[in-house]
C-alpha cells in the first residue's frame, strides 16, 4: 500500500508477478481500503505456506517404499519458504541426495504435504535415482 498524504490518496497493489503488479486499487483517506484478508489475526500468519515432508528409499529391483526416518514428518524450514518455492527447495534437497547418499543404490522419494501428518495425498512429490558409489569394491 502506498499513502500520499498531500493528496489525501493511497494506492492499493496486489497479485505481484513477473517484475509487476497485476492489479491496483485507488480511494481517498475517507475511503475503506479493501484489504485481501479475512480478518486482522491474518496478519500474524507467515504469508507462505506450510510443509512438511519426509523421504523414502527403495532399492533398485525393490517393490517397496521405506521411509528413511521412523520419526514424524519434518517440517520444510520457514527460512527457505520465505524466499523461494517449495519445488525449488525440494530440487535443491534432491541435487545433493546422491552426493550425500552415494551407498546407496535406488530410488529417493520425496513427499511434502500441507499438514505434519501423512493421512491426505502429498502436495508435491519427487524422485531421484541414486547411482551407488563408482568405486570399485
Amino acid at each position: 500500500m502506498r499513502i500520499d498524504p498531500q493528496t489525501g490518496t493511497w494506492s492499493l497493489f496486489g497479485r505481484p508477478g513477473e517484475g509487476e503488479y497485476r492489479s491496483v486499487v485507488h480511494g481517498k483517506y475517507d475511503e475503506t481500503a479493501p484489504l485481501p484478508i479475512e480478518s486482522w489475526a491474518e496478519l500474524n500468519k507467515p504469508y507462505w505456506q506450510r510443509y512438511w515432508w519426509r523421504l523414502s528409499f527403495r532399492e533398485d529391483g525393490g517393490a517397496q517404499w521405506s521411509p528413511m526416518d521412523s520419526g514424524p514428518l519434518g517440517q520444510v524450514p520457514n527460512t527457505a519458504l520465505a524466499t523461494t518455492t517449495l519445488e525449488a527447495w525440494a530440487a535443491a534437497l534432491l541435487a545433493e541426495a546422491p552426493d550425500e547418499l552415494d551407498d546407496l543404490r535406488g530410488e529417493l522419494l520425496l513427499e511434502c504435504y500441507e499438514t505434519p501428518t501423512a493421512d491426505t495425498p502429498p502436495v508435491y512429490s519427487r524422485r531421484v535415482h541414486l547411482p551407488g558409489s563408482t568405486l570399485p569394491p
